[in-house]
């Protein structure tokens, strides 16, 4: 004789599997906001920096973040701007300076906005980042291309 499951179990399985498959729909950002607008031609030089901002989400214990839009190279060697998030422990650094790890994320996606640094739970995705931290080192994430005149991603 088979055994029937109530359908009230079906049902609290329904919404919580609803509520698992959108809680990173929810955690992602509709688009990216005015720190990645590029508005006009390039004419900075690849390494340049063209804006940084704290970063807005939770950052390891005793360390600090920023989001960067910088200079880069595009395939046809035209300047493009691409952003990314650098953290380092707080505090003055060692009279030798600190460490730098470069950690480069997985594809995330291909619209705006899947891009890492928009995420506020960046660093929970991120391997190792608290014990680098910990450690003194710096950590550095280069991210994702931005398109001039717009807030798209390429």
């Amino acid at each position: 004789m088979a055994h029937q499951i109530p359908n009230f179990v079906f049902r609290a399985t329904a919404v919580a599997a609803a509520a698992i498959l959108t809680t990173g729909w929810l955690a992602e950002p509709s688009g990216p906001g005015p720190f990645y607008r590029i508005d006009e031609e390039i004419k900075a030089s690849p390494g340049d920096v063209l804006r940084v901002e704290p970063f807005p989400g939770p950052v390891v214990v005793d360390a600090q973040a920023w989001r960067v839009l910088y200079v880069s190279t595009g395939l046809a060697g035209e300047p493009i701007a691409v952003s990314g998030v650098i953290a380092a422990p707080k505090g003055g650094a060692p009279a030798d300076g600190r460490p730098v790890v470069g950690w480069a994320h997985g594809t995330t996606g291909v619209t705006s906005r899947c891009a890492p640094s928009l995420r506020a739970d960046f660093f929970e995705h991120v391997p190792g980042a608290a014990e680098l931290l910990k450690r003194g080192y710096v950590v550095s994430s280069p991210l994702s291309r931005w398109r001039q005149r717009g807030a798209g991603r390429t």
